[in-house]
């Protein structure tokens, strides 16, 4: 089985990416996982000073 991660920010280009990998793997078995992503320019600094050290927590 494979194990397929798509990134989405929702746009209509990752949208036509993600029916392509679903036309490109429509014949085996897998399981698609999908993750939205954002761009880092839409978080601000307070946002990051508030987060502290439990951002780096989660990623560990």
């Amino acid at each position: 089985m494979k194990h397929i991660l798509l990134l989405t920010d929702y746009s209509k280009n990752s949208i036509n990416a993600m029916r392509y990998a679903l036309q490109l793997f429509e014949h085996h078995i897998c399981k698609f996982y999908l993750l939205h992503v954002q761009s880092s320019s839409t978080y601000t600094t307070d946002d990051l000073i508030l987060a502290g050290n439990a951002t780096f927590t989660v990623l560990l």
